[in-house]
């Protein structure tokens, strides 16, 4: 009898795993659809809107390059709670938490010029800022280096928001983000030690070892303080 239950279960499970992965698909085509929509709606807009004069501070010579600009391949924002990287976790699973948020490179003559933010608000996609020619500019490296600028690469930017660290995540489209690789950003770069010039890869495995040796504590005071309400700060101010 436990062996007939046991055939019955591993198909049913079976089926409704594959269930749940075709009705994923739909949503995040979507999802990403959406996203490309309101990036380029906005882009124009937001081009225009970069004060005259600070067109190189966006990656652009002048004014009239803005016309030939497009839009790359988007870049999907995520993080990682502090808990993950306080408290131990028997399975490195569901780490890594996307957020309603996209980064799609501003392209002009094959090289990433500056970042178009998309990120949805009040339940629509919206393109909201403009800016971050540094880490186009480190993407568009790291894109020509590793040549994982296909289409049916999965893009994702990791930011660790209580360290100010920044790593692209790369795998494919049948691949878990978890299974991919992560590759530091110089943000990162300068939170680690590592040398600017230094090919550097970590497994997820790996990062979150080495992130919990290093940020362990600087976490957890900064949970603390977030706890408290900021008491320390306030007391240092009546001081």
């Amino acid at each position: 009898m436990e062996n007939l239950k046991k055939k019955i279960f591993e198909p049913t499970l079976s089926l409704f795993l594959c269930l749940f992965l075709v009705a994923s698909f739909p949503v995040f085509a979507e999802t990403i659809d959406e996203a490309k929509l309101a990036a380029q709606e906005g882009l124009n807009f937001f081009l225009e809107s970069i004060p005259v004069g600070f067109e190189k501070y966006y990656g652009f010579e002048n004014r009239e390059e803005f016309s030939w600009a497009i839009l790359g391949e988007p870049y999907q924002m995520y993080t990682i709670h502090p808990d993950n990287l306080i408290y131990e976790r028997p399975a490195y699973t569901n780490f890594i938490i996307p957020l309603e948020e996209w980064r799609f490179p501003v392209i002009y003559q094959g090289c990433m010029r500056t970042l178009l933010t998309v990120a949805k608000m009040n339940g629509e996609w919206k393109a909201v800022a403009i800016g971050g020619s540094g880490i186009a500019s480190e993407l568009d490296r790291l894109e020509k280096i590793y040549s994982f600028g296909g289409y049916r690469t999965k893009r994702a930017l990791l930011r660790l928001y209580q360290i100010k660290a920044d790593f692209i995540a790369i795998c494919d489209d049948s691949q878990k983000l978890e299974d991919g690789m992560f590759f530091p950003l110089q943000s990162a770069r300068m939170a680690i030690g590592a040398n600017i010039d230094e090919l550097i890869i970590f497994s997820l495995p790996e990062l979150l070892l080495l992130l919990k040796q290093k940020y362990r504590f600087v976490i957890l005071n900064l949970k603390t303080d977030e706890d408290s309400g900021g008491t320390r700060n306030n007391k240092k101010r009546k001081k």
